[in-house]
């Protein structure tokens, strides 16, 4: 059997980690910006904790998770259509196929009539079920990835910070009385996070707004985040040398999307990273991406060792990686056409690093557990009234429709003596 880089309780665990709803104000991802990350993107790596997390039951048992994860996305986020989507799994399996000559990755198997030749690893298949899970939109009755908390961001450079949180607030109120809210409660724990840019800003502004924010939302549903330690323009006179020599380790890299679909796309315009669900203007895509299928037409398979490449590009009715594919609003990141290097975090250094770290520890563990506790022992309580209730009225139904003796011949009796 294959070996597989993720265990199958490491699978199951960051396919089905809780999702977390992100509004950001516009300076929020303009500070982002410096570091070629959205504000999703940029906190995406430090979402797992290295911590145990302790969470009790409606019992208060205690009962201990390790590398406790979460998943943030924006609200405005949407899914690629079906089209895009199917697109981007088959370019994930073409891009990760092992060759067949390769003596190293291959393993043999000699039996009596048969000489076999197999791969130890299967890439292809992880590259094609991390896309299926990031492409594939949950049912209409399904709440596993819904919304279970939503975190709000401003920036300290804006003059009223509070004000935008309350515009953030009423995009909140708006989004979930539509019909295609995906909220895993009617109620949801809302946080609230002042970033700040260090390099930029006052220190002591930040501090004030800060404390007017635990003031009016608590002290446990807020949060300041300090980032961008290294100011932009020294940022620019450090790295100015070619974007192949060694850096800092990039935490980010394995985190963003390997394939996007981007909008308005021109040929005088050049191509940005964009995330699946980092940006807003990405719910337009659907309509764009449906340019690239065929009506007829036989897919190529991508596990065809002996297959030329060209073949199946050309052939499939998923479409190529070609000009008229990128017109489409589709990008293979993968393409040797787009593997344009691009540094991230080039403003934050380890002590800003620390600092998401802390941020997301607080968010889980003072915030988003004992929100999901309160919730769960509701939830317990509600069914053991509607037990308690129905065996109420079962009783009730029992003493007076039950078989005692005498009870149904007396009323007979009774009964007809009234109209005799």
């Amino acid at each position: 059997m294959a070996t597989c880089k993720q265990t199958a309780y490491e699978l199951i665990q960051d396919v089905f980690s809780p999702c977390i709803a992100v509004l950001c104000s516009s300076d929020v991802e303009q500070i982002c910006a410096k570091n070629n990350l959205t504000f999703v993107q940029m906190v995406q790596p430090f979402c797992r904790l290295n911590t145990e997390v302790t969470i009790r039951d409606p019992n208060n048992v205690p009962c201990a998770i390790k590398n406790f994860r979460f998943i943030m996305k924006h609200l405005h986020s949407q899914p690629p259509s079906p089209t895009a989507g199917k697109k981007m799994m088959h370019d994930a399996v073409a891009s990760n196929i092992t060759s067949a000559t390769d003596g190293v990755l291959m393993n043999t198997l000699t039996t009596d009539n048969y000489f076999l030749k197999y791969s130890s690893t299967t890439p292809w298949f992880e590259a094609y079920r991390e896309v299926f899970f990031q492409v594939t939109s949950s049912p209409e009755h399904e709440f596993v990835h819904n919304y279970l908390s939503c975190i709000f961001v401003v920036s300290s450079s804006h003059q009223d910070p509070l004000s935008q949180i309350n515009e953030l607030s009423q995009q909140l109120l708006q989004h979930q009385n539509t019909h295609n809210s995906r909220w895993f409660f009617s109620y949801v724990f809302t946080y609230y996070l002042l970033l700040h840019d260090v390099s930029s800003d006052d220190l002591a502004k930040a501090e004030t707004v800060y404390q007017s924010m635990k003031s009016s939302f608590g002290a446990t549903s807020c949060h300041l985040l300090q980032i961008n330690s290294i100011p932009e323009s020294a940022q620019n006179a450090n790295h100015t040398k070619d974007a192949s020599d060694p850096v800092m380790a990039d935490p980010w890299s394995q985190f963003l999307p390997k394939y996007y679909v981007q909008n308005n796309i021109s040929n005088n315009h050049t191509l940005e990273e964009n995330s699946l669900d980092a940006n807003a203007d990405e719910e337009k895509t659907g309509d764009s991406a449906l340019k690239i299928v065929q009506e007829s037409g036989s897919i190529h398979h991508p596990l065809l060792y002996n297959s030329d490449t060209d073949i199946v590009n050309s052939e499939s009715p998923l479409g190529n990686s070609n000009e008229a594919t990128i017109s489409s609003g589709y990008v293979n990141k993968f393409s040797k056409n787009n593997c344009k290097i691009k540094r991230h975090g080039l403003c934050l250094t380890q002590s800003d690093m620390d600092r998401i770290k802390c941020f997301v520890q607080d968010f889980c563990i003072q915030g988003l557990i004992p929100f999901i506790e309160k919730r769960v022992r509701m939830l317990s309580e509600q069914v053991a009234n509607r037990k308690g209730l129905h065996r109420t009225l079962f009783g009730v139904t029992k003493k007076f429709f039950g078989n005692k003796p005498g009870v149904q011949t007396r009323f007979i009796f009774e009964f007809c003596c009234i109209w005799t």
